[in-house]
């Protein structure tokens, strides 16, 4: 006689029915990811840890690249006349620039002290051990040494001649 008058309170209300139902659900999704989480620990407990080979001692020394390369990169200033950059005092001269709207497309022409012209890219290291670091239209920033410096295309000063006079005077 009980169970038909609840059974009769929650026909007569509906509201009580549906909040019966979305508990329900909630209730069993909640006892399944209980049981999915029970079983994927008891999984992981069964697979075997790999094992670590331990690197000797004797591996790691001051030459070795964790001390000697920059972890990071080496920075290089986006904007070049913020930065105090010295003229690079190698004995190359920068001969053309072939400016592309990517970076990493752009060309230098360089010349060596015995005349030998060719063309490099960013990340190529010219003679005397420097690397390229960025290519502008005006010049190319190298890492040398561990500082930055700049090469810069020579500035040729124009001169013109006075306009020529005319032959015939009017």
């Amino acid at each position: 006689m009980k169970f038909s008058r609840i059974y009769l309170s929650f026909i007569a209300n509906p509201k009580k029915l549906i909040a019966l139902l979305v508990f329900s659900v909630a209730l069993l999704l909640f006892i399944n990811e209980m049981l999915n989480y029970w079983q994927l620990t008891h999984r992981s407990l069964s697979i075997e840890p790999a094992k670590v080979s331990l690197v000797k001692d004797s591996a790691i020394n001051a030459q070795s690249p964790v001390f000697t390369e920059a972890l990071f990169g080496s920075y290089v200033p986006v904007n070049l006349g913020d930065a105090d950059i010295k003229q690079s005092q190698l004995d190359v001269e920068l001969v053309g620039i072939m400016y592309a709207n990517k970076e990493q497309d752009s060309q230098v022409i360089v010349r060596t002290a015995g005349g030998e012209e060719q063309f490099y890219m960013i990340g190529d290291t010219l003679p005397g051990g420097a690397v390229i670091k960025r290519i502008t239209k005006q010049g190319i920033v190298v890492l040398h040494n561990g500082a930055l410096e700049s090469l810069s295309l020579p500035k040729n000063e124009l001169n013109f001649d006075a306009p020529a006079k005319p032959l015939i005077e009017e």
